[in-house]
């Protein structure tokens, strides 16, 4: 189980570094949203096998999501439109 999910992974991996590569933005709350959904899925299946490489894909995971929210709150700072008064 651990070997598909961690090729999974690096697709997802690769996936996740060319849409911030080529700054498609639309796309990142999008994959925001699916790693939050990684990370609730590996706990839970830590909590039922006990596996410590759980934890490490959540780490490498929980890192992902740090970046990902911080380029997209950068990139939305560039492009905030304030109303005029």
């Amino acid at each position: 189980m651990l070997r598909m999910l961690g090729t999974f992974m690096l697709e997802v991996a690769i996936l996740v570094t060319q849409i911030i590569r080529y700054r498609i933005t639309a796309l990142f709350p999008s994959t925001l949203l699916v790693r939050v959904l990684f990370l609730f899925a590996f706990g839970n299946f830590y909590y039922a096998y006990g596996d410590p490489m759980l934890l490490v894909l959540m780490g490498i995971v929980g890192l992902g999501v740090i970046w990902t929210t911080g380029a997209y709150l950068a990139d939305g700072r560039d492009k905030m439109v304030w109303p005029r008064n």
